[in-house]
């Protein structure tokens, strides 16, 4: 519980966590979406993840 809640308020200032389980191959990049709040995220490089905007 007290995981879920600091990864929300983390959410909230704009530090999200990337879901293992929801990262797909779309291209020739991967896409996932936050583990806590469900935006997408894009991946850049390796271990190298942002908000999909």
């Amino acid at each position: 519980m007290f995981r879920w809640l600091s990864g929300r308020v983390n959410c909230m200032r704009g530090k999200h966590a990337r879901s293992e389980t929801a990262v797909r191959p779309v291209g020739g990049t991967y896409e996932s979406k936050c583990a806590y709040c469900g935006v997408p995220m894009l991946r850049l490089a390796k271990r190298s993840w942002i908000v999909k905007r």
